[in-house]
Formats: structure tokens, C-alpha cells, sequence
């Protein structure tokens, strides 16, 4: 069987790969988690996550992407250094073939990059989901963009997040943590980006986060293995591809809007909730 596809990296350049992986996919015997549409979660017995996907968006590095439509997810999976199988398929690992979920801002533009982070968000606020977090970074929107959101969630969600504008961010993230539902609920997305936008202080302004994103992973730690997963990687500074496409359309200042759609593509609502924590991060300031 073979599949081909061209992957789009950070520096715009391609190259043709049948099969992409992540590049911090652990190592062991993992069993189906949850299946969804383009996405199959598996699980080992120490909780480690990783992930089969058949759209490029969803790289991240703890995934595996095969680029066929009619790929039928397996009921387990064995990734070794060399070689990953599974009683469908079989493939054999490949540096060169390697997602990096690395990600660097472009040096000396960080006034520019937030203005144009936060011009496109409010600009194409209509496009949000309507279930989104965005409304705990641009308030005045709060009766349109709240529609349909419960009232006792979005009160939690405003009072938590009101918590770490105020400099009590481990009360805030404690209270934050699981709140929503879905595979990762809108509080551990929030979350993600709080952590993400914790590295772009740090890179651009020269925040000393390191001790507070590893508290801020501590404290949101929960029973969800796959958001334990998600905030490994946020705390890491590892980007999943859309997230990254995102950041090097607005770094360029071009294809700004399709790439934020692409980006609300992860979930009913979790790309938007990343780039909201990570919004809320920067408007406020968020350090130690």
C-alpha cells in the first residue's frame, strides 16, 4: 500500500513522505483509547499517549500520520525505535521523515507579532465557535460569543481565569482543570495555551517561566490521559501543526485567516481554547 503527501514545515519547505511521525512518540505496546473520525487514541499501561491520524493538521509529537482515508484503525499498536507495527500495517522509522514540533518566533518582531495575533483574532471573531473561551480575552464580545455556552461553565471559566489575571495562576489553574467536556475539556485547552504563551514570554520579553509552567503542569495534572499528554507537550514548547502553521502565517503576516480555520479544525472547540489561553497569556502578562 502506498501513500504519498507533501508536508508543509516550518520553514515552507516540502518534501514527499508516505508516513510522518512525531518526535517525541514513546516507545512501548499501546491499546485503542477512543477512535473519532480522522483521529484513533492509544494508551499504554503507564498512561502514555500517542496518536493515529490520517489529516496532516493533527501532527504533534506523539503522532503517527498516514496520509489514506480508508486507513481502518488498529487495536494495538508496538513502537519501537526502529519500526512501528500493528496487525494492518507495518512501517519502518525514518529521522527524515520526522514531524519537529519545535517552533521559533521570529527574533526582534515581538510588537509587531502580538498586533497582528490580536488584529486577526478580533477580526474574524465571527468565525470562533460560539462555545469557545475567546470571550476571557475580549470581553465586549462576551454576549455574542457566549451564546449557547452554559452559564454555570462560562462563570466558572470567568471567575478561574480572573484568578490568574490577578496573579493567583495555580488557583486559578486548579480551578481551571477538567472544567468542560470532550476529549480534552475547554479548561485543560485553556490551559495549553496559558502554558504556550508562558514559552513566547519567555522567548520574546525574557520571562523567567521555567518554575512556573512546571507548577502550572503540576497543578493541572488530572485523570485525563489525553490532556496529560497535551500539557506535557504545551509545557515542553512542543506545537502541534496547525498551531505552528498558525504562528508562521502570522510571523509572515500571510494566509492569517486559513490558518486559523485549520486551526478550529481540533475539536468541537480545542484549537480555539489553546489560542485563547495563549491570547490571555500575552494580554496579561502572565509571570512568576
Amino acid at each position: 500500500m502506498h501513500f504519498c503527501v507533501i508536508l508543509q514545515m516550518e520553514t515552507a519547505s516540502g518534501y514527499t513522505s508516505e508516513f510522518c511521525t512525531g518526535d517525541l512518540l514513546s516507545l512501548g505496546n499501546f491499546s485503542l483509547f477512543s477512535e473519532h473520525s480522522a483521529v484513533a487514541n492509544y494508551t499504554d499501561a503507564s498512561g502514555k499517549v500517542v496518536f493515529i491520524t490520517r489529516n496532516r493538521l493533527y501532527l504533534a509529537p506523539n503522532a503517527i500520520f498516514l496520509d489514506n482515508p480508508k486507513l481502518v484503525f488498529p487495536e494495538t499498536l508496538t513502537v519501537g525505535p526502529d519500526y512501528i507495527h500493528c496487525s494492518t500495517f507495518q512501517i519502518q522509522r525514518n529521522p527524515y521523515r520526522e514531524y519537529n514540533s519545535t517552533y521559533v518566533f521570529a527574533s526582534g518582531n515581538e510588537s509587531l507579532f502580538e498586533a497582528r495575533l490580536f488584529a486577526v483574532a478580533q477580526e474574524n471573531l465571527e468565525i470562533f465557535p460560539k462555545k469557545s473561551l475567546i470571550f476571557t480575552v475580549f470581553e465586549h464580545f462576551e454576549p455574542e460569543i457566549m451564546c449557547g455556552l452554559d452559564f454555570t461553565l462560562a462563570k466558572s471559566i470567568k471567575a478561574s481565569t480572573a484568578l490568574i489575571a490577578e496573579g493567583q495562576i495555580l488557583r486559578g489553574v486548579y480551578s481551571l482543570k477538567g472544567l468542560g467536556q470532550g476529549t480534552t475539556p475547554a479548561g485543560d485547552d485553556f490551559i495549553a495555551g496559558l502554558l504556550y504563551g508562558l514559552h513566547y514570554l519567555q522567548q520574546m520579553h525574557g520571562f523567567d517561566n521555567k518554575n512556573l509552567i512546571q507548577e502550572i503542569l503540576e497543578a493541572s495534572k488530572g485523570s485525563n490521559v489525553i490532556s496529560n499528554a497535551m500539557l506535557a507537550h504545551a509545557a515542553e514548547g512542543r506545537y502541534f501543526h496547525s498551531l505552528k502553521n498558525f504562528f508562521l502565517a502570522i510571523d509572515q503576516n500571510q494566509d492569517t485567516t486559513h490558518r486559523l480555520r485549520d486551526l478550529f479544525l481540533h475539536g468541537a472547540t480545542s484549537g480555539a481554547d489553546i489560542l485563547s489561553g495563549f491570547l490571555f497569556a500575552i494580554k496579561h502578562r502572565i509571570a512568576e
